[in-house]
């Protein structure tokens, strides 16, 4: 799920493929129907990391093992919303990622 939306998102970006409005490039238009990605990565990303964080409660001690791959892709993921530009959405993203993390 979180690939899939991950995939929408950076489609999302790419001019010719994603919409316009405002000088903003954040929406998809699917068969007629249009959507922003950035809600389905944080949903995606909110069950990814509840689950992985879950199965690999012995290794989120270790700071290469479990720290760095989850910034790391809380980075990619608002990297890409910056760029379109999103900015509160990357902020969720990030603000999320982090609150999980302290939780676990």
């Amino acid at each position: 799920m979180l690939v899939i939306s991950t995939i929408f998102l950076v489609l999302s970006a790419i001019p010719g493929i994603g919409i316009e409005r405002n000088e903003a490039r954040r929406w998809l238009g699917i068969g007629g129907v249009e959507f922003q990605p950035s809600e389905m990565v944080k949903i995606s990303l909110i069950v990814f990391l509840s689950y992985s964080l879950s199965k690999r409660n012995k290794v989120l001690g270790s700071f290469t093992k479990g720290f760095v791959p989850y910034v790391l892709l809380a980075g990619f993921i608002a990297g890409i919303l910056a760029l379109q530009p999103h900015m509160s959405a990357a902020l969720i993203i990030v603000s999320v990622t982090a609150i999980m993390m302290i939780v676990a």
